[in-house]
């Protein structure tokens, strides 16, 4: 836990340029982690056709404890971003989800049949089962992507 005996400038001079941008990725990817957490916690359990994401954060008394730490943890960041004077980002949420949507794109378009043999050898026939649904896929992760650019 950080004191606060030193002037708040002195933060200023303590880190490098390198020093500084590490330790405010860091803090806040964990602020970040705390904000999910914080909202999280309590969800109900989360299914797809392909996953199951169950919670075991149900329990009160671990909801309690987690929200107490969390809170700790932040007014700790908090301290620290004040102290070294650590600059805060502005993001719009359709920006990150282009993004990851750009990542998926591209691997969706790694899972079509001809990428496969790094995998091993390929069926012949897979491609006419697979390629239509993995372009299908890709079409509509291109959409969606389209939507969430700010220029569009």
């Amino acid at each position: 836990m950080i004191e606060m005996m030193a002037p708040r400038n002195q933060g200023d001079t303590l880190l490098n340029e390198n020093q500084e941008r590490s330790l405010t990725l860091s803090l806040r990817r964990l602020e970040k982690l705390l904000t999910r957490l914080e909202r999280e916690a309590d969800w109900p359990e989360e299914q797809g056709r392909l996953y199951l994401l169950q919670n075991s954060l149900k329990d009160q008394t671990r909801q309690n404890i987690l929200r107490e730490l969390t809170a700790q943890a932040r007014a700790e960041i908090i301290k620290l971003a004040d102290f070294f004077n650590l600059p805060s980002e502005s993001a719009d949420r359709a920006i990150h989800f282009r993004g990851e949507l750009i990542i998926m794109w591209e691997g969706l378009v790694e899972k079509e049949s001809r990428y496969l043999r790094g995998f091993g050898k390929v069926n012949p026939a897979l491609a006419q089962f697979l390629d239509p649904s993995i372009e299908y896929l890709v079409q509509l992760v291109l959409k969606m992507q389209a939507i969430c650019d700010p220029e569009s």
